[in-house]
């Protein structure tokens, strides 16, 4: 059972990560992960782009276990194989399993590195993870050992679409003010013969440059950064970084945030609050990588949230996480939730063809697209009792009572 700590830091990777990618050459399958099921634990699972419109909710198959925290879905290229995140066996580690026929197949078939945020190489043949704090580099199959490349905290990692082995991530605090000390950087590996490691920063300043996204043509890095006193989105130079120049993409007193490249190179899809800043209500928002064409693709209400875009393989369809759907329980009814969104939808690029994808009480959240179809394959659920309280049950208590401890609070003696 997680502690408080670490429920917390599960639930703010799952939020900060657009890095629990999975993208599907075939637009077939998103795979996204849940809060709130069986005893309020994560688990990941599976939808067809295109669900039944009879009963959508009969494809949304559960992948893994149903009785532990398991986060960051994503799919390795040219493979059957599921990576993902799981605390089942009381620490937290990364799985490499295949795709999965039966519950007892998951658990027995699935190998184990300690770690979180993982990402692929292109090719396929490497992953990256973050260790919490360190960041390192494995084999899928898990040959060779696991590789440390960097000491200190990091996280959002991403490869270079064009260099090898070159991995972009951002170094300092998470969840930070704008002032905060936090770098774009570029992490060399080296070919299979040259084990030497090093590292470029590619921001100056470090006033909360954060969440690079490389252009598929390897030539420019687009991230958000708190330099101006408000967070906007700036390109610079995939390999010189700032000393190559630096171009200021979005600018004003809001938060434009968790910028993702098309896989054609035309647009930058971001998240922002422009629209009523400060307010708390986001809406999706794309503009060419020139600063030509800013439009609003998604509109939500005034107090509301549409975040988390991710593009399709195809580069015309956007997936999202947004509370179009308004509520479908009462709060009191549902463990604590981070953030009050919780359906998947997709959308085309010109705002046409929004389609939901989910529909439940929970918090879907953080979707991406899996490199190939997946074969939906339910795992079954098994219920257990742990007779403690799991995920923040006793948020809605509302304990007033300082001498209290803090773990009754939280649900870990409740």
């Amino acid at each position: 059972m997680a502690t408080p700590l670490l429920a917390a830091l599960l639930a703010a990777a799952l939020l900060a990560s657009p890095a629990a990618p999975a993208v599907s050459a075939s637009g077939g399958t998103i795979v996204f992960t849940t809060l709130g099921r069986s005893r309020y634990e994560f688990d990941i699972f599976s939808l067809p782009l295109a669900p039944s419109p009879h009963n959508p909710a009969a494809e949304e198959l559960r992948l893994t276990d149903g009785v532990s925290v398991n986060y960051n879905g994503n799919f390795a290229p040219a493979s059957d194989s599921i990576l993902f995140v799981s605390e089942r066996n009381g620490s937290l580690n990364l799985y490499l399993s295949p795709v999965p026929s039966s519950r007892r197949e998951a658990l027995e078939s699935a190998s184990s590195i300690d770690g979180s945020f993982p990402s692929f190489s292109h090719d396929g043949k490497k992953i990256a993870f973050v260790g919490l704090p360190g960041m390192y580099v494995v084999n899928p199959d898990g040959s060779g050992g696991c590789r440390k490349i960097f000491s200190g905290n990091a996280f959002s990692t991403s490869w270079d679409w064009k260099r090898n082995g070159v991995i972009y991530t951002s170094i300092g605090p998470d969840f930070a003010s704008e002032s905060t000390e936090v770098d774009v950087v570029a992490i060399s590996l080296g070919d299979d013969d040259d084990e030497t490691i090093s590292m470029k920063k590619l921001t100056v300043g470090g006033e909360n440059n954060a969440f690079p996204s490389p252009s598929p043509d390897g030539k420019w890095v687009v991230f958000r950064s708190g330099r101006s006193g408000n967070k906007n989105l700036y390109i610079i130079d995939a390999e010189d970084g700032e000393a190559g120049g630096i171009r200021r993409l979005t600018e004003g007193p809001w938060s434009d945030t968790m910028c993702n490249w098309s896989p054609d190179g035309e647009w930058i899809a971001f998240a922002s609050d422009r629209h009523a800043p400060g307010s708390g209500s986001f809406a999706i928002y794309m503009v060419h990588p020139n600063g030509t064409g800013l439009r609003r693709v998604v509109h939500s209400g005034e107090a509301g949230r549409t975040n988390h875009p991710w593009f399709g393989p195809d580069s015309k369809s956007l997936v999202f996480t947004s509370d179009y759907a308004a509520v479908s329980a009462e709060p009191v009814s549902n463990p604590h939730h981070y953030q009050p969104y919780g359906e998947i939808f997709t959308v085309d690029i010109d705002g046409s063809n929004i389609r939901r994808l989910t529909h439940n009480s929970f918090e879907d959240g953080t979707p991406s697209w899996t490199p190939y179809l997946l074969e939906p394959r339910d795992v079954g659920e098994t219920l257990q009792a742990s007779g403690r309280c799991a995920f923040q049950d006793c948020h809605w208590l509302n304990i007033q009572d300082a001498a209290q401890p803090e773990e009754l609070i939280y649900g870990k003696s409740c």
